[in-house]
């Protein structure tokens, strides 16, 4: 195998691992992948295009997957303080029935 190709192999199997991690919302296994990547960096220019836009293309879906993380943390955040602002929260059993629950329960259970 070329050292292109290996170094390609490294690093894709890194990305792939990243992506899992940040599918499973382990966010801070992210920070030692993304650490292990980063010692790549200094090889990457010797790299030849159609290496480089697979690479990219790893990269684009981690931060897009990383984006809708965020967006999806935004959007609780936001519910959270709108069942904060009405005092009490609907949720239900196991077995379907309607619970109201005041909010200071609430951050007990979240």
């Amino acid at each position: 195998m070329s050292r292109e190709k290996e170094f390609e192999l490294q690093v894709t199997v890194l990305l792939d691992a990243m992506n899992r991690e940040i599918r499973q919302a382990r966010f801070g296994k992210c920070l030692a992948i993304s650490a292990e990547i980063e010692t790549f960096f200094t090889d990457l220019p010797n790299l030849d295009p159609g290496c480089l836009a697979r690479i990219r293309a790893l990269a684009r879906r981690n931060a897009d997957c990383l984006e809708a993380a965020a967006q999806g943390l935004r959007a609780g955040r936001r519910r959270l303080t709108e069942i904060a602002a009405a005092g009490r929260a609907d949720t239900y059993d196991r077995k379907g029935a309607r619970q109201t629950l005041p909010v200071e329960t609430m951050g007990r259970r979240l």
